[in-house]
């Protein structure tokens, strides 16, 4: 079986974590919209794991977008927050977001733990498997 190809897409501050926790994977990396959609065409992408705080917020305008491409119309999407809200407005913005993928299945934090790698392996894993 092929090695799966993950597309993040993800600002700095997150990159080392998540890029650690998914070592044995295809790793694709995107820092904004242009770079999702150049890598869309490139490669067949398995599963998109994108910052919900991703490109000043437009995580779920790019999910949309996905989900509009006729190659990944079933592609499992996971979101996630790794950082803390920097304001009220923000958190807010992410609290509304939150409950509505979170509603659909499309979310996960990254709690405070001692292994925050192994929650995101377990969680790709569990992506992985459950649109296969």
């Amino acid at each position: 079986m092929k090695n799966p190809h993950l597309l993040i897409a993800v600002d700095e501050p997150s990159l080392p974590t998540v890029r650690s926790a998914l070592l044995s994977y295809d790793l694709l990396v995107a820092r904004n919209t242009a770079e999702v959609t150049q890598l869309m065409q490139e490669k067949l992408v398995d599963l998109f794991l994108i910052d919900i705080h991703f490109d000043d917020s437009s995580a779920l305008r790019l999910v949309a977008d996905i989900r509009k491409n006729s190659l990944y119309g079933n592609t499992p999407i996971l979101l996630f927050r790794h950082r803390p809200s920097e304001n009220a407005k923000m958190l807010h913005s992410t609290v509304l977001q939150v409950i509505v993928l979170y509603k659909i299945g499309l979310y996960m934090e990254l709690e405070d733990s001692d292994d925050p790698a192994s929650e995101i392996r377990i969680m790709v894993d569990k992506f992985l498997n459950n649109y296969r």
